[in-house]
């Protein structure tokens, strides 16, 4: 019994004494090493290019080898758009996209994966869904997303980073028609050359290409000598080596630098498909002119 009071109050003095002198809570002092911080931005894989939007047919009738008349048929469905003409290369499996707008929102949108590399100055076929009007395509925005597979290291201070390039193509505010030439056509006595007319909307990309890759020349501005010499103005006299004119304030320029759009356009099974179709419905209505005529 005596032994058990003894022993408790040893315990107690004990703990007294440790709480006197400080011990029940340590202090720990750590000593931190700082390893390096750092920080970049995205880089854009260009720093400019285009959308190019179909929205109207542009037709020149020839009846027994005369010239009739000129006619413009637009688009009521347009499920492919042309983005390109960047300033720099655009890497093999990068990711194209286009998002179409308009006061509501968003309206259309649509992605391809590069087969190969895109050179500066080409361009894409991307397929949007759901198509648009050829009314659309004049008064809607359009905004363009690179996201090729490529990184780019960015060095500060002691931490090295590898960023993707990302770029996203917004509106400038300009823009252009073309007109592309895509061929003629003979039902009997009647021949029509056809043309596509395109909205080409300027756009500078954001973030800001990296200085090496921004400023390249378009190096793609070759005639094509096989092109036949073709008929641009009702008259049918003025003529074009490069089946492709730019309109401005009714005023034909000729752009050759616009070559490998048409090439990409000839080759759309879109343009393929809607060509017959827009071509019989004006067959029909000029046959029953040409009747009315006589």
């Amino acid at each position: 019994m005596n032994t058990g009071i003894r022993t408790g109050a040893v315990v107690f003095i004990v703990m007294m004494l440790l709480t006197a002198a400080g011990l029940a809570v340590p202090n720990i002092n750590l000593t931190t090493q700082e390893i390096g911080s750092g920080g970049g931005d995205l880089f854009s894989p260009v720093s400019s290019g285009e959308v190019c939007v179909p929205y109207e047919y542009y037709v020149v009738i020839y009846v027994w080898g005369s010239y009739w008349g000129d006619t413009t048929v637009p688009l009521t469905n347009v499920p492919q758009v042309y983005p390109g003409n960047f300033d720099a290369d655009v890497s093999a499996n990068a990711n194209v996209s286009v998002a179409v707008y308009d006061n509501s929102g968003l309206i259309s949108q649509g992605t391809t994966v590069l087969a190969q590399t895109l050179p500066a100055g080409y361009y894409t076929a991307v397929n949007i869904s759901p198509a648009i009007t050829g009314d659309q395509a004049l008064i809607s925005e359009f905004r363009t997303v690179l996201q090729p597979p490529n990184y780019t290291s960015s060095n500060n201070g002691s931490i090295s980073l590898l960023l993707q390039e990302l770029g996203l193509g917004i509106p400038t505010g300009a823009y252009r028609d073309i007109r592309v030439y895509l061929g003629s056509y003979d039902y009997g006595i009647v021949t029509y050359y056809v043309y596509l007319d395109l909205r080409c909307y300027s756009q500078s990309f954001v973030p800001a290409a990296v200085s090496t890759l921004a400023s390249i020349p378009t190096a793609y501005a070759l005639l094509d000598d096989a092109l036949d010499r073709l008929p641009f103005s009702e008259e049918g006299t003025d003529k074009t080596e490069t089946g492709i004119e730019v309109l401005e304030s009714g005023k034909r320029k000729h752009c050759p630098a616009l070559l490998r759009l048409r090439f990409l356009l000839l080759q759309s099974d879109y343009v393929r498909k809607m060509l017959p179709e827009v071509l019989e419905k004006l067959n029909k209505n000029l046959e029953s002119k040409i009747g009315e005529s006589s």
